[in-house]
Order: structure tokens, then sequence, then C-alpha cells
């Protein structure tokens, strides 16, 4: 199973893929917006490692980075931008009681 987080665009002759995050188990559950200058950003759920993670596009590479690692966090993500330009995301945090 490829389970590499990837972004396709259209170039206006064909789908442009390109990886995101190549580690095991990324790119569940994930949400994509545009920041004010238009670059992608995408939140997403690492299932090997169960956190939640934040990638985007600076211009020229993909940057990514873990954004909560608390327990089972990351699921059902919504990523948006405040009014100042910021990423803000909502996130599902899954407990297991004994």
């Amino acid at each position: 199973m490829n389970a590499n987080l990837k972004y396709a665009s259209w170039n206006g002759t064909a789908w442009a893929t390109n990886t995101v995050d190549s580690e095991d188990g990324v790119g569940h559950y994930t949400s994509l917006a545009f920041d004010p200058t238009g670059a992608p950003h995408i939140s997403h759920y690492d299932a090997t490692n169960h956190e939640l993670k934040y990638t985007s596009w600076n211009g020229t590479v993909w940057e990514t980075s873990t954004v909560d690692r608390s327990g089972d966090v990351g699921r059902y993500t919504s990523l948006a931008f405040d009014a100042s330009g910021y990423p803000t995301s909502v996130i599902m945090i899954v407990l297991t009681l004994p």
C-alpha cells in the first residue's frame, strides 16, 4: 500500500502530482486550504504515529511538521486561515478510557 501524501494540481494540460510527505501511514483525514497568496497547506493524520501533521508549500519545497502528538490526535481535521492569514485547525482527539 502506498500511504504517501500527494498533492495534485492541473497545469492547464495535465495533472502534476508531487509527493508531499512520504513517511509511512501519512495522508489520512486530509484538509486542504490555500493561504492569502494562493500557496497550498495541508493538515493530515499520521496513522503510524497517531499525530496531527501540517504541511505547507514554501514556494520551493514542501515543509512538514508535527502539530500535536499527545495521544491519538488529528483525525477529521479541518484547516482554514484566519483574517491575519495564519493557519488554524480543528481536530478530533480520541480518548481511550480504562
